[in-house]
């Protein structure tokens, strides 16, 4: 009897629930998460310098919080917004382009990129929480892929640095050579 009595109450209160529900979904924007996730994987070198062989062995903390400061950085964030010209896209036009500002767009850059590590791996999760699902993902690819470039790069630069000293040891031995050479058959010319 008392919930007949009360029906119309229990109808209304549920009818103003529903509907102020339906009004807070259709006024809230939809904002879509997009991620990629990388492995951060220290290669080891082809070449050791002397510095390797007595530096600590033991750098994988140092060398892992150094990668989570290279997928943070403002160089690898100026080049992802180059790559994609984000600059023109709806999210990002109301910021300015001036080179003053571009400290700015940087932030606001990751402001929708979220860098975070996967807990005990070697795994790192670029997240990117955008309105535009697709522009969220090229995002998130973008960056995965300017990280990638960026390393390889680094790589390379210290791979030619390499070379370039083992052909001065090299040329330096090889003078060395001929001179102890040159020696040796001055003695034999002489006794």
């Amino acid at each position: 009897r008392m919930l007949s009595a009360r029906r119309w109450l229990l109808g209304s209160i549920v009818f103003v629930t529903v509907f102020g529900t339906d009004i807070v979904n259709f006024r809230t924007t939809a904002r879509y998460r997009a991620a990629a996730t990388i492995l951060t994987n220290r290669e080891n070198p082809k070449v050791i310098r002397q510095e390797q062989v007595t530096g600590p062995q033991d750098q994988g903390i140092e060398f892992l919080q150094t990668q989570q400061k290279v997928l943070q950085s403002r160089t690898l964030a100026e080049r992802v917004i180059k790559r994609l010209s984000l600059e023109k896209q709806p999210e990002f036009s109301g910021l300015p382009t001036s080179k003053k500002s571009k400290i700015d767009f940087v932030k606001a850059y990751y402001g929708v990129v979220k860098i975070s590590p996967v807990r005990m791996t070697l795994l790192t999760e670029i997240a990117v929480v955008m309105k535009d699902a697709a522009l969220a993902a090229q995002i998130a690819n973008a960056h995965a892929e300017e990280y990638v470039r960026f390393t390889l790069e680094q790589r390379s630069g210290m791979s030619q640095e390499a070379m370039e000293w083992l052909r001065q040891q090299t040329v330096e031995l090889q003078t060395k050579l001929q001179k102890s050479d040159s020696a040796l058959q001055e003695y034999r010319v002489s006794n």
